[in-house]
């Protein structure tokens, strides 16, 4: 990326929805917002501000950050018709893009495929990655250290310490999730759905699910391209408790959480959704990115695709001793202390967000 003059100091984004209730809330659940908050005071203490998209000159712009594809305005007929007016409502009808090519700022641009499939399918369009010089993704199919720079999928640094339960004091199984669908092929949202139906209905007193959409009416879908992406349809849950402020309150009181990410066919799409299950004395079991391995150490969580069915899960938590459970526990404090750990966490995700956008 070119230079960055005194007078080009502005870091300007194109965000589909409201950063300061999104990515810069300090009082959002579980301080998940912490690492952008990070992000933003590092990036002011180097002499930059990040400003979302209103009349700025593009000159005056170090780097034009888009966040996601779904704010993009290239396409023609009736999908770009949409796309604009989706745009239009979030602040972002500026065509940045062509603005930066008249312009001659092209090597500007920047993209963040913050999103996954399931959620944001036209992320994943490699015809529109051509329009950016810079991509930065969790992807590891994609990260090349040229034009494709890998981070991580972040979690705060700090996280309040979560006193240790006796194993004969914890509930047996939770989840904490949105209620969500998609008819993206490898989305593992129907996997959730199907667990807890297997969990609530054959093991009721020993499972209890929390979350948000359970219990509301759907809402209109809100993905884009042919993948569907919204709230489900719900059936009441009996199983269905409440939502959470943190999950850091509800995690130490059960043994084991079914972590599902929202896909399982991503590599490196790995979340706060199992660290945030280990950091609160919980053994996750995830199923999510194909190579997780790569990035968390197996004995630390378990692996969901080792089962056939819910019902040889269930089979396998019910029957676990002590012992065994506290060998997963020591694996997981250990992670928890380990350099693997630490590439999530806030202070190493600002520096692969300033390497990949060419700020350090």
């Amino acid at each position: 990326m070119a230079s960055v003059r005194r007078d080009t100091r502005v870091i300007l984004l194109s965000y589909p929805g409201d950063p300061e209730s999104d990515l810069f809330n300090a009082s959002a659940r579980d301080n998940c917002c912490q690492p952008f908050l990070m992000l933003r005071a590092e990036l002011a203490k180097r002499g930059f501000v990040i400003e979302q998209v209103s009349d700025q000159p593009l000159r005056q712009c170090a780097c034009i950050v888009y966040w996601n594809v779904n704010n993009l305005r290239l396409s023609g007929g009736l999908r770009g018709v949409a796309r604009r007016l989706r745009s239009d409502t979030r602040g972002a009808a500026r065509d940045l893009i062509s603005e930066a090519r008249r312009q001659g700022l092209t090597e500007r641009l920047a993209l963040v495929l913050w999103e996954p499939p399931s959620v944001c399918p036209e992320n994943w369009d490699l015809k529109t990655h051509d329009h950016f010089p810079r991509i930065l993704t969790w992807n590891d199919e994609l990260v090349d250290g040229v034009r494709y720079h890998k981070f991580r999928p972040p979690v705060p640094s700090s996280f309040p310490v979560v006193p240790a339960r006796p194993f004969e004091s914890k509930k047996l199984l939770t989840m904490i999730a949105m209620n969500k669908v998609s008819s993206y092929p490898s989305e593992l949202y129907s996997a959730r759905e199907r667990s807890i139906t297997y969990f609530e209905t054959h093991h009721p007193a020993d499972f209890d699910l929390y979350g948000i959409g359970w219990d509301d009416s759907p809402q209109v879908p809100s993905g884009t391209g042919s993948t569907r992406s919204g709230h489900r349809a719900s059936q009441r849950h009996p199983s269905y408790r409440e939502p959470v402020a943190n999950k850091w309150n509800v995690f130490p009181i059960y043994r084991f959480a079914l972590c599902y990410e929202n896909v399982f066919d991503q590599s490196g799409w790995v979340t706060e959704k199992l660290f945030d299950c280990m950091r609160a004395d919980c053994v996750p079991v995830y199923w999510g990115a194909p190579n997780v391995d790569e990035y968390v150490d197996s004995r630390a969580y378990i692996d969901r695709r080792r089962f056939q069915s819910d019902s040889e899960l269930a089979s396998y938590l019910a029957g676990m001793s002590e012992a065994r459970y506290e060998e997963y526990r020591t694996a997981v404090r250990q992670y928890l202390q380990s350099e693997a750990f630490h590439l999530f966490e806030s202070p190493a995700f600002v520096v692969s967000m300033l390497r990949g956008l060419g700020l350090c």
